[in-house]
């Protein structure tokens, strides 16, 4: 017997910015990319040195859109973005349809108006966010919850800075 086969993929998505559909006029979503800040601890007695984390670097998006969008404004209040898709789970010739759901509070960083121009094509609006706030829930699941502004981070429905909350009085 063959080794079970499992794989998600997105079969259909939309973008909403401030609950407002933008069904088809985001070209293109890239990022979420969650880095951690990192320091070097070296001491005396220490035969190497050890990474150390401190905490996390920006929360940074791109979005593509297919037209110039007026009412995002470089200095501007944040932004509720929400990205709602259909996932599709094959699981040894089983297809279910899952939800995803990624909701991010963003900052306008960049805005690149123009796009690239080339003959015969336009390459869209895009602009550079940061996020303040994202969660990403998978089939009723939270995943992944960063409030930057509240010292949350909780992976998988556990908490991984209440001590740290508890203990600078935060709570």
């Amino acid at each position: 017997m063959g080794a079970k086969l499992k794989f998600d993929v997105v079969t259909g998505a939309n973008v909403y910015l401030n609950d407002n559909s933008q069904f088809g006029r985001a070209m293109e979503v890239t990022g979420l990319d969650v880095k951690k800040v990192q320091t070097d601890h070296e001491c005396i007695g220490l035969f190497g040195k050890k990474k150390t984390t401190k905490g996390l670097d920006h929360i940074e998006l791109t979005v593509k859109w297919d037209f110039i969008h007026e009412d995002i404004e470089l200095f501007g209040p944040s932004l509720d973005l929400t990205f709602r898709g259909n996932v599709e789970r094959r699981d040894n010739g089983v297809i279910r349809n899952l939800p995803a759901v990624i909701e991010a509070t963003v900052d306008l960083d960049s805005n690149n108006l123009m796009g690239t121009l080339k003959g015969q094509d336009w390459s869209g609006q895009e602009m550079k966010l940061t996020c303040s706030y994202v969660r990403i829930e998978h089939d009723g699941d939270e995943i992944l919850e960063i409030d930057v502004d509240n010292n949350i981070i909780k992976e998988h429905g556990t908490d991984k800075l209440a001590d740290m909350r508890k203990n600078a009085g935060l709570e």
